[in-house]
C-alpha cells in the first residue's frame, strides 16, 4: 500500500497515533517535514527529501532514491502506481492498462494533501469522511464509469487516471498523460510469434514470482487461465523452489469448465483448491464493503472465499488471467481496416471467424467489417437515438431513480469515440481502471497481491507489434494464443470454442447466502431511494424476475451492484451512528 502527504515547510506531517490508524499493526514512526515540506510513507516506510537527494520514489513493492534529471516512471520501476518526492514537491503516477488504484485529496481547512493507494487509509489520514458524491454512487449501482472518470464516491477525493501523472508543487497542481508509444509492426511470422508470446508470458511469470515461495493460480479450465497454470507449473519445476496450486470456482454451467480442468490437472499432475458456493456463510452488509467503498461485483463473495482459502494454504500471491479478453482477443477492428485497404479476403476471414458465442456469418461480417466502416458517416443524431433506445431497453433503466437517470442521460451526450490505435485505447481504458480498482479491493481484503501477466506492458508491447491478423490465426478468436499453448495444454482445452457462463455460480451463491429471506431487508432500497438512485418498487420487480429464472439480459448485473451500494450506504450509516455522526 502507498500513502503520501505533502504539507507546509518544517511542519510535522505525521504523528505516531495517526500512523497507527492508517497502518494498523505497523510500527508507527513520525515523519517530519523538511525545509521543502515534503515527506511520504509507504507501508510503514518513511522518508524525507534531504539536501543533496534528487528523488525518492515509493511503489507497492519498494522505495528508494533515484539520481538523474527526471523522476522515475511507473514503467522504469515496473509498478502500477508510483509516488515520487521531488525537489519541488510531489508527483504521483498511475500506469497504463488499468494500473493500480491511487487516490488523492486535500485535508479539511486547506491542510496538507494526502495521496494513497487505499481509499480507507486516505479517509483515515483525512480524519473525517467527506460527503458522498451521489452521481458516482449512482454510476456504481449499474457498474458504469459515469460522466467523470476521476471521481470517487467521496466529494473532493479524486483518483489518478491510467497513464496520468499529477505534480503538486508550491505553484499548484499540474497533470499530463504519458501514453505508451505504439510499437513498430513486425513482419509476418505466425509460428515464431506464437513462440515469442509463450516465452514472454513465461519470462513475466519468472520475473514476478521469484519474490514468492508459494502462489495460487486462479483457473477453472478456461483457455487464458489454463495457459498460466501450465506455465507456472513449468517454472515451478525448473526453479525447484516455488509451491503452486490452482484456485478454482467449482460450479456447473453451460460451457462447463470442469471436464477441461480435469484433463489439465491430470496432464500437469497439479493440485487445485476447489471453492464451492456451499462454503459461503450468511449475508452481511459488511461483505459489500471493502476499502471504504462498495464491493459489489456479483461473484465477490465466492472470490474472497477462494482468496482466503489460498492464503490459508500458504499462498503469498495469486496469479490471474485478468486482461486476457482485451489483449488475447486481438484488434477486431483490423478486419475493417484491411477491407478499407482493398483486402477482400478480410470479409471472408470475418465471416469464417470462430467466436465463443452464437453468431451467423452475416452478423460477423456486419460486426467486424460493415459497422466500423459505416459508423463514421452516420448522422450523430441517429446514433444518439440508437443509444437512447438501447438504454431505455436496459432492465436497470426501469428502476433508475432521478439521480441515476440524470447520470445515464448525461452519459449519452459523451461521444462514443475509440482510439485508432488498439494499444492506446487499452492503455487509457477506464474499463480496465475500474477492474484494477476492484482487484485492489480484493488484494487489500485478503492481503494477497495479484499478478496479471496479460496486462504487463512488456507483453502488450509484444502483442501490439504483431500483424493484427495473426491474433486470429487459424480463423479462431485467440488463435495465436492457442498456437502458443500447443504442447502445454490438452488439445480439447486449447481448441475449445465455448466459454463457461457465470450466472449459475451467482445463482448458487445467492441461494447459499440465504436467498430472498437474507436479502429481504435490503430490498426496500431505502438508502439508495433517499439519494435518488433507485425506485424501490420497480427494482423489486426486476429482482424477482431474475430470482425466478427469467433470462433478463445481463442477469444479476442488473441488480447485484445496486444491492451492493444499498448495503454499503447502510453499513456507513450504522458506523456513523456508533460514533455519533449523523447520516449524510
Amino acid at each position: 500500500m502507498l500513502l503520501a502527504r505533502i504539507g507546509s515547510p518544517g511542519a510535522p506531517l505525521w504523528d505516531a497515533s495517526r500512523l497507527n490508524d492508517v497502518f494498523p499493526g505497523a510500527k508507527a514512526r513520525a515523519a517530519l517535514g523538511t525545509d521543502r515540506g515534503t515527506a511520504f510513507v509507504a507501508a510503514g516506510f518513511h522518508a524525507t527529501l534531504q539536501k543533496g537527494a534528487r528523488f525518492i520514489a515509493a511503489w507497492t513493492r519498494g522505495a528508494r532514491t533515484f539520481d538523474g534529471d527526471s523522476p522515475p516512471s511507473v514503467r522504469q520501476v515496473r509498478a502500477g502506481a508510483l509516488i515520487v518526492v521531488t525537489p519541488r514537491g510531489l508527483e504521483v503516477s498511475r500506469g497504463p492498462y488499468g494500473g493500480q488504484s491511487l487516490y488523492y485529496a486535500a485535508t479539511p481547512g486547506g491542510g496538507p494533501l494526502v495521496v494513497s493507494s487505499s481509499l480507507a487509509s486516505l479517509l483515515a489520514a483525512l480524519g473525517s469522511r467527506p460527503a458522498f458524491d451521489v452521481d458516482r454512487l449512482a454510476a456504481l449501482a449499474v457498474m458504469a464509469i459515469g460522466t467523470d472518470p476521476g471521481a470517487t464516491i467521496y466529494k473532493g477525493v479524486r483518483r489518478v487516471l491510467p497513464c496520468e501523472t499529477i505534480a503538486f508543487t508550491a505553484d499548484g497542481q499540474r497533470s499530463w498523460f504519458n501514453v505508451p508509444p505504439v510499437p513498430a509492426r513486425l513482419p509476418s511470422d505466425p509460428r515464431g510469434h506464437a513462440v515469442a508470446m509463450r516465452e514472454m508470458i513465461a519470462a513475466i511469470l519468472e520475473r514476478e514470482l521469484c519474490a514468492f515461495g508459494a502462489v495460487a493460480v486462479a483457473t477453472g479450465g478456461g483457455l487464458d487461465s489454463s495457459g498460466l497454470l501450465a506455465l507456472v507449473a513449468r517454472y515451478a519445476a525448473a526453479s525447484g523452489s516455488l509451491r503452486f496450486t490452482g484456485l478454482t470456482m467449482d460450479f456447473a454451467s453451460p460451457g462447463d469448465d470442469r471436464p477441461h480442468l480435469a484433463k489439465l490437472l491430470a496432464a500437469l499432475d497439479a493440485p487445485t483448491i476447489r471453492v464451492r458456493a456451499d462454503e459461503l456463510e450468511g449475508l452481511s452488509e459488511e461483505a459489500f464493503v471493502e476499502d471504504g467503498a462498495p464491493y459489489n461485483w456479483p461473484t465477490a463473495a465466492i472470490d474472497l472465499a477462494g482468496r482466503r482459502r489460498a492464503k490459508a494454504w500458504g499462498a503469498e500471491a495469486t496469479v490471474s488471467g485478468g486482461g486476457g479478453d482485451q489483449v488475447l482477443d486481438g484488434d477486431d477492428s483490423s478486419f475493417a481496416r484491411r477491407a478499407l485497404a482493398g483486402d477482400v479476403r478480410a470479409v471472408v476471414d470475418a465471416a469464417r471467424l470462430q467466436v465463443p458465442y452464437p453468431s451467423s456469418m452475416r452478423r460477423r461480417v456486419a460486426r467486424f467489417v460493415v459497422n466500423p466502416l459505416v459508423r463514421p458517416y452516420l448522422p450523430k443524431g441517429w446514433l444518439h437515438r440508437r443509444r437512447s433506445q438501447a438504454l431505455a431497453g436496459a432492465a436497470y433503466a426501469q428502476w433508475a431513480g432521478p439521480t441515476l437517470r440524470r447520470q445515464l442521460t448525461a452519459t449519452l451526450a459523451i461521444p462514443a469515440e475509440l482510439s485508432e490505435e488498439w494499444v492506446t485505447g487499452h492503455a487509457l481504458s477506464t474499463d480496465l481502471m475500474e477492474s484494477a480498482d476492484v482487484r485492489h479491493q480484493a488484494e487489500l481484503a485478503c492481503g494477497l497481491p495479484q499478478v496479471e501477466p496479460y496486462l504487463d506492458p512488456d507483453f502488450i508491447d509484444l502483442v501490439a507489434s504483431f500483424p493484427p491478423e495473426e491474433l486470429f490465426s487459424g480463423g479462431r478468436t485467440r488463435g495465436l494464443f492457442r498456437d502458443a499453448m500447443e504442447g502445454l495444454l490438452p488439445d480439447s482445452l486449447r481448441l475449445r470454442r465455448d466459454k463457461a457462463e457465470f450466472s449459475p455460480l451467482v445463482d448458487e451463491s445467492f441461494a447459499q447466502l440465504g436467498g430472498v429471506d437474507a436479502f429481504r431487508h435490503l430490498l426496500t432500497m431505502e438508502a439508495s431511494a433517499d439519494l435518488g438512485i433507485v425506485e424501490p418498487v420497480p427494482f423489486r420487480a426486476c429482482f424477482d424476475r431474475i430470482v425466478a429464472g427469467d433470462r433478463v439480459h445481463y442477469g444479476w448485473l442488473n441488480v447485484w451492484p445496486a444491492l451492493g451500494v444499498e448495503a454499503f450506504l447502510r453499513s456507513i450509516s450504522r458506523a456513523s451512528k456508533r460514533v455519533g455522526v449523523g447520516h449524510e
